[in-house]
């Protein structure tokens, strides 16, 4: 072959070398401050925010395409409920100017009780988690004096985002409290959550308890 046309593919080897390591670069870093804006756009408040797109060759991306996604923060406020940490991955991505669409592997949200309870002052109740465990404190008025009264419940998902907490019975310490009121206690704590203030569409399939939080694992 003759030299200069050797030289010349030799150039054009090393040029398109270089295009595709930019591109592998490039393009992702652009992606991910793309969705990363689209989100902090739309969070209240937040702590950290990292975003990781995958996309192999890079120019899929200028297809609008990529492999997977991580996105992952800590102390995320939405519409006036703060989670405490959440992870979620997605594959086989479509990445479109306004929205975002793939298969989510996972999505794991954690919930804190405080920031529940915070979030739920304005109704008088606080909730209380431990490992297998579910209660509520509220204030009702007997025989014309406020008592602290514990509730004993449970947590469900209704569907598949919205958190229930359904109350089983009230404790009582030595306390008498006519039967009719304690239907009125029940109904009273018997809380709703509405978990689509989240920005990322899920579907809540398990809820684990533990020690003053909530682990919920949705896909």
């Amino acid at each position: 072959m003759n030299k200069k046309v050797l030289f010349v593919v030799l150039i054009t080897l090393v040029i398109l070398a270089g295009v595709f390591f930019l591109s592998q670069l490039i393009l992702p870093e652009y992606a991910e401050m793309k969705i990363k804006q689209a989100l902090t756009d739309y969070f209240e408040d937040y702590s950290s925010l990292e975003v990781q797109v995958e996309a192999r060759p890079a120019f899929k991306l200028l297809q609008e395409r990529a492999d997977s996604l991580k996105i992952s923060g800590s102390r995320i406020k939405s519409e006036g409920l703060y989670f405490d940490s959440f992870y979620a991955f997605y594959t086989d991505l479509k990445i479109e100017e306004d929205q975002v669409t793939g298969y989510m592997e996972i999505l794991e949200l954690v919930l804190l009780a405080r920031d529940l309870n915070e979030y739920l002052e304005p109704h008088d109740i606080e909730l209380f988690f431990e490992p297998g465990s579910v209660r509520a404190r509220t204030a009702v008025e007997i025989f014309g004096s406020p008592v602290d009264v514990m509730v004993r419940g449970g947590l469900s998902i209704r569907e598949e985002k919205y958190l229930v907490f359904s109350p089983t019975g009230v404790i009582l310490e030595g306390l008498e409290i006519p039967g009719g009121w304690i239907e009125n206690i029940l109904e009273r704590v018997r809380l709703e959550i509405d978990l689509d203030r989240f920005p990322l569409p899920f579907r809540v399939q398990e809820v684990n308890v533990g020690q003053d939080k909530l682990i919920l694992k949705a896909d």
